[in-house]
C-alpha cells in the first residue's frame, strides 16, 4: 500500500508526460442512453472556452469524424450584471470567435431550433443545463476542467483535502499528459500565466496569503469558464524552475483544492445551503443563532462597503473595483459577514449574491465553497468556542496591512 506524505505531490507524478492523442474514457461521462440521431454533432462550449488544451472539443471533433458527422459549435452566451464582468466576458468571447475562425460557431441566446444528432458538453457541476432536456439524442460529457476527471477521482462527497488529496495522488500520474499540438493566437490567459511563472511563482510559497505582496496567480478569472486549462498550468508551472516548494503550493491549489470544490457542487444537490456541511457545524451555528451581535448591516451596507471595519470595506471595494480579493482577505471578507448579519443563513446570501455579482471568477464552484468553508467550517475542522462564530474559526484582522 501506498504511502501518502500531505504536499508532495511531485514525488507521484510521471518522468515525462505523455501526449494524450485521444482523450481518457475516464474523461467521458455518458449522459443519457438515447442513440445517435440524424444531424449535426453539437459541442456546447460553455466552461472550457479555447480552441487548444481542450479535450472536450477534441473528443468532440473526433467522434464527429467516427459518427461522419458535421462539427458545430455552439457557445450559449451569458448574462452580467456588472460593466466590469461583461468588459472582461466580450473580450474573452471575442479571443475565442478569432481562435474557432475555421469552425461551424456561433453564439445563440438559446439552443432554441437547434438540431441535433449528438451533443458534447462540457463538466460544470453548478450548472443545469436545462435546455439539453430538449434534445432526444446521445450526450457526451467530458470533464476537461479537473486534471483527474471529478466523477472518477471519487463517487462521494469527500470530507475534507485530506480525503481527497489521497485519491489525487493516486492517480495523478495517469491523466497528467501533455495536450495535442495545437496552433492558436496567444490569449490574455496564456500570457498571464506566463508573467505568474516569470515574476511571482518563486515567492509564491511564502507570501500568497500577504495581500500587501502581489503574488497571487490572478489566473482565476481565467480558469473559471475555461479561457485556460487547469492542466496546462500545472504542466508550465511543472516545467518551470521554481523551487519544488513553490511548484507544490502551487498545485495544492490548482488541483487538490479545486477539485475538491468540484467534488462538493457534483454530490451536493444544494451547495449554495448549509445542506451538505458538517453536523457539528450546524449545531455550533444554530447554537449561536441569538447570540448578541455588536454590529449589524443589511445587504446594501454590505455592498457599498458601509460598515465600521476599515480593512473589511477596503476588501469589498477592491472586489467593486477590481473584480477580485486577495484570496486571504477573502476568507476575512466572508467570515465577518457571518459576524455582522443577523442570523447564518443570511450572511451565506449576501456573501454569494456580492460574489457571483461582482468576482470576476464568479459563480463558481470554488467560490461557494470558499465560502462554506469560512462561514460553515465545510472541509474544516472544529475550534475553541465563542459568540456568534461558535466553533467556526476565527479570523482576526489585527496584522493584515492594506492600502
Amino acid at each position: 500500500m501506498q504511502r501518502f506524505v500531505k504536499n508532495t505531490m511531485l514525488n507521484y507524478l510521471p518522468n515525462r508526460f505523455e501526449v494524450e492523442e485521444i482523450p481518457r474514457k475516464e474523461r467521458i461521462f455518458e449522459v443519457n442512453k438515447k442513440p445517435v440521431k440524424n444531424g449535426d454533432l453539437i459541442y456546447f462550449i460553455e466552461r472550457e472556452m479555447r480552441l487548444c488544451d481542450n479535450f472536450s472539443l477534441n473528443f468532440a471533433r473526433q467522434k464527429a469524424q467516427e459518427l461522419n458527422k458535421n462539427l458545430r459549435i455552439v457557445h450559449l452566451s451569458k448574462k452580467f450584471e456588472t460593466r466590469l464582468k461583461i468588459d472582461f466576458y466580450n473580450a474573452r468571447l471575442k479571443e475565442l470567435e478569432q481562435a474557432l475562425k475555421n469552425y461551424d460557431f456561433e453564439i445563440r441566446e438559446s439552443a432554441d431550433g437547434l438540431k441535433a444528432g449528438a451533443i458534447v458538453t462540457d463538466f460544470n457541476p453548478i450548472l443545469t443545463k436545462d435546455y439539453l432536456k430538449s434534445f432526444d439524442c446521445k450526450i457526451f460529457e467530458v470533464d476537461s476542467h479537473n486534471i483527474v476527471p471529478a466523477r472518477y477521482a471519487s463517487v462521494k462527497q469527500e470530507y475534507n483535502a485530506a480525503t481527497f488529496r489521497r485519491k489525487i495522488y493516486a492517480d495523478i500520474a495517469g491523466f497528467l499528459n501533455e495536450f495535442p499540438s495545437c496552433n492558436a493566437p496567444k490569449t490574455e490567459a496564456a500570457l498571464a500565466l506566463r508573467d505568474f511563472i516569470e515574476t511571482k511563482l518563486d515567492l509564491y510559497a511564502e507570501y500568497k496569503n500577504n495581500p500587501e505582496k502581489d503574488v497571487t496567480s490572478h489566473l482565476s478569472k481565467y480558469l473559471k469558464d475555461g479561457y485556460l486549462s487547469a492542466q496546462r498550468a500545472a504542466l508550465e508551472v511543472i516545467k518551470s524552475d521554481a523551487s519544488n516548494e513553490n511548484k507544490e503550493t502551487f498545485l495544492e491549489e490548482l488541483i487538490v483544492r479545486g477539485g475538491l470544490s468540484d467534488n462538493f457542487c457534483l454530490y451536493c444537490m444544494d451547495f449554495k445551503s448549509f445542506e451538505c456541511v458538517p453536523a457539528w457545524a450546524k449545531e455550533t451555528l444554530a447554537a449561536h443563532r441569538w447570540d448578541f451581535r455588536q454590529f449589524l448591516y443589511t445587504k446594501e451596507e454590505f455592498e457599498q462597503a458601509k460598515t465600521h471595519d476599515r480593512l473589511w470595506n477596503y476588501a469589498q471595494l477592491q472586489l467593486l473595483e477590481t473584480g477580485k480579493i486577495h484570496g486571504y482577505l477573502r476568507m476575512y471578507w466572508a467570515k465577518k459577514m457571518l459576524e455582522w448579519s443577523k442570523a447564518p443563513e443570511e450572511a451565506l446570501g449576501i456573501s454569494i449574491y456580492l460574489n457571483d455579482k461582482y468576482a470576476l471568477d464568479a459563480p463558481s464552484a470554488n467560490g461557494y465553497v470558499g465560502i462554506l468553508w469560512s462561514i460553515a467550517a465545510l472541509h474544516d475542522r472544529a475550534f475553541a468556542d465563542r459568540p456568534v462564530t461558535g466553533k467556526i474559526r476565527y479570523m482576526s484582522g489585527k496584522n493584515i496591512k492594506f492600502g
